[in-house]
């Protein structure tokens, strides 16, 4: 069996009122949920460095010469995810490195580019790869405020997710933009993972508001079958599944690193037409049969493109659970929302699901 590499989440933006991925669309708060943050006073920092990044990648390999002083008291964490709060108590919160470690994947604001100001503050530089700008943050000037360089630059808040502790909101990420920028007040920067097409195989089911079963494969010896239980349908829907167990199987195919040794046995995305939603995250069975392994003794299932404004599955990964033979058993477990929302395309998108282990 060929193994994907672990899926680099793209970002795409969603039209709405944003002529430019690096535009911010002027939005009202959602639900009125949203405060106006405290005003910082700081010096502005020195200006960022004069080069754009190249986009990330899963094959470059780069450790870091100095680690930036403003990530000390990061908490490593399992399967390559590292936790940090700040020595003022502010969260930066969950990131993984690429291989490449100059860059992360920020589990709330996504991919960035990370380079040290070596200003005596702590101080660290981020090119934002959704927003294509750099921005300045350090413990002093206390993320989650963001020195913006853009558009002559602003400092901006980051607001958290009230509903998800520890991390931000994102899909889309809300900020404050202080000062005197074209809109200033609460913005956002519309952005969600692409929509794959998977074509290792492919299964529609009908189902109804007391769930049902769906198997998708065996492709190249995977296959992945789920039960689903009580959710909110009033008639019936078509829940499609979507198979992918190698780089060829998937479009666009980008690819997210995972390190210590993860890999990924495969992937699965998830239609719902409607959109429905579910008490619990399924009972999941994936057989792997060519060969008999999953590479690994520990596997845990992690959701590619959970949203804590649109929560699909737990943004952090279930398990770990142990393969017994060519089997693992996944049992069906009540996420922190307590829900589990399954959309349609056209509805925040769809669920990707990635299998990984060690």
């Amino acid at each position: 069996m060929r193994r994907l590499a672990p899926v680099l989440i793209a970002c795409v933006i969603i039209a709405a009122g944003c002529s430019s991925p690096g535009r911010m669309a002027s939005v009202p708060a959602p639900n009125g949920g949203f405060t106006r943050p405290a005003s910082i006073n700081g010096p502005v920092p020195p200006p960022p460095p004069s080069f754009v990044p190249h986009a990330p990648s899963s094959v470059t390999r780069k450790p870091l010469a100095v680690h930036p002083s403003f990530f000390a008291g990061e908490v490593a964490l399992t399967n390559g995810v590292y936790y940090l709060r700040l020595p003022n108590g502010n969260v930066f919160g969950y990131y993984s490195y690429l291989p490449d470690q100059n860059y992360i994947y920020h589990f709330d604001m996504g991919y960035e580019y990370v380079f040290d100001a070596n200003d005596g503050k702590s101080g660290v530089y981020l090119y934002d790869f959704y927003s294509k700008r750099w921005w300045y943050t350090s413990p002093q000037f206390s993320f989650p405020y963001i020195y913006d360089f853009a558009n002559g630059g602003s400092v901006e808040y980051y607001y958290p997710d009230s509903g998800n502790p520890g991390h931000y909101t994102s899909y889309p990420r809300y900020f404050y933009v202080f000062g005197n920028q074209p809109q200033p007040g609460i913005q956002i920067i519309p952005a969600e993972p692409p929509d794959w097409t998977f074509n290792a195989g492919t299964t529609s089911t009908p189902m109804t508001s007391s769930g049902g079963s769906t198997s998708v494969g065996s492709s190249q010896g995977v296959t992945w079958a789920a039960t689903w239980g009580h959710n909110n349908a009033t008639g019936t829907f078509t829940l499609t599944s979507s198979l992918a167990v190698s780089p060829s199987d998937a479009t666009p195919s980008n690819f997210f690193p995972l390190s210590n040794g993860w890999h990924v046995v495969s992937y699965l995305k998830l239609v719902a037409v409607p959109a429905v939603r579910a008490d619990q995250v399924p009972a999941q069975t994936i057989t792997v049969n060519s060969p008999s392994t999953f590479g690994g003794t520990q596997c845990s299932l992690y959701n590619m493109n959970a949203s804590p404004t649109g929560l699909s599955w737990p943004a952090t990964p279930l398990g770990p659970y142990t393969p017994s033979g060519n089997t693992l058993a996944i049992p069906a477990t009540t996420p922190p929302s307590g829900t589990v929302d399954v959309r349609s395309a056209g509805n925040g998108g769809p669920t990707i699901l990635a299998l990984a282990c060690h």
